[in-house]
């Protein structure tokens, strides 16, 4: 993980644990700098994430306050880093089932969808992400090869973006996201326990490099049975 998401999380640790309960108001910036040896970069990241999450919110000239308790239980949060569901949804368990994974070439469909040339090398995964026992969700996902050097089993069979950031170290620069309401195909039902024409949850990442490349396309279906969605609307 990255420093500002080990922040994130120690904070939320704390406000779980009533930490900040005498006034509610988490220690300012400066406070937070000195206290985890990091950059005010590091804090607002990771305050911006609790915001996200809808743990904190923030008053203009006042500071940032613990947000009162709601239940959040088994809610995904729409503003996350993609590939990372169990820890957005705060699961106990979660894994990874690999389906396939292949090197293909980019085809007419992938050359409109991945901005690029025909023929370009694409690592294609296919996977089930079970949370708690349970069939989540079902992917497909497309990375350029050009970006992504090197894709194996036990990569895939954990957290892709936790290798292509730790280790690779990759700096990606933001995501768009698309999401639509359709019926399950004969393939997405099979994988999801379903039945074909039930209802299906499609989020769609677009996600690019800090200069602005796309690299990776995912489709990710989820199971209706499960899917709950949350946002925090912070006012401007």
């Amino acid at each position: 993980m990255q420093k500002y998401e080990i922040l994130a999380q120690q904070l939320r640790e704390r406000i779980e644990k009533g930490d900040f309960s005498s006034n509610g108001k988490l220690p300012t910036e400066k406070q937070l700098m000195s206290e985890y040896d990091v950059s005010r970069n590091t804090v607002r990241s990771a305050l911006r994430i609790l915001l996200n999450h809808g743990c904190v919110y923030a008053r203009q000239g006042s500071g940032v306050y613990v947000r009162a308790s709601n239940d959040k239980t088994d809610v995904l949060p729409i503003i996350g880093k993609p590939g990372q569901i169990g820890k957005n949804l705060k699961a106990k368990d979660s894994a990874s089932v690999l389906i396939s994974l292949q090197e293909i070439q980019a085809d007419e469909y992938l050359v409109a969808r991945m901005q690029c040339k025909e023929g370009c090398p694409i690592y294609a995964v296919e996977r089930v992400r079970m949370i708690d026992g349970k069939k989540f969700a079902y992917e497909k996902s497309w990375y350029l090869k050009e970006t992504v050097r090197y894709l194996n089993r036990e990569i895939c069979e954990h957290s892709i973006y936790q290798y292509l950031q730790e280790d690779m170290k990759l700096a990606i620069g933001f995501t768009d996201k698309y999401i639509t309401a359709e019926k399950l195909t004969g393939e997405e039902a099979y994988y999801l326990g379903l039945h074909e024409g039930d209802p299906g949850l499609i989020i769609c990442d677009h996600v690019y490099t800090d200069n602005g490349k796309l690299f990776n396309v995912s489709r990710m279906t989820y199971n209706y049975c499960y899917t709950k969605l949350y946002a925090a609307i912070v006012a401007e």
